[in-house]
This record gives structure tokens, sequence and C-alpha cells, in this order.
């Protein structure tokens, strides 16, 4: 989903007043760190 799409997702959200104060978004830019093996992968 392209960021301005999930940005006016979130906005219908807010403006729905369904109970939502705020938020926070993380945008993931590149892999700093790799899994270690003994992570189960929740995919």
């Amino acid at each position: 989903m392209p960021i301005d799409q999930y940005q006016r997702f979130i906005d219908s959200l807010l403006m729905d007043e369904i109970g939502i104060e705020r938020y926070l978004t993380y945008i993931v830019t590149k892999v700093v760190k790799s899994m270690a093996d003994s992570v189960p992968d929740w995919n």
C-alpha cells in the first residue's frame, strides 16, 4: 500500500471518531539487522 493511501486510510479512521486518539507510524527504509534463526516468522 502506498504511503499516501495509508495516510488517507488512517485519516478516515480518525475522522470517524471510533475511539482512536493517537497513532504512530514507523516506516522502514532499509534492513538494519537480519532476524536470528530462533525468532519465529509471524507472517
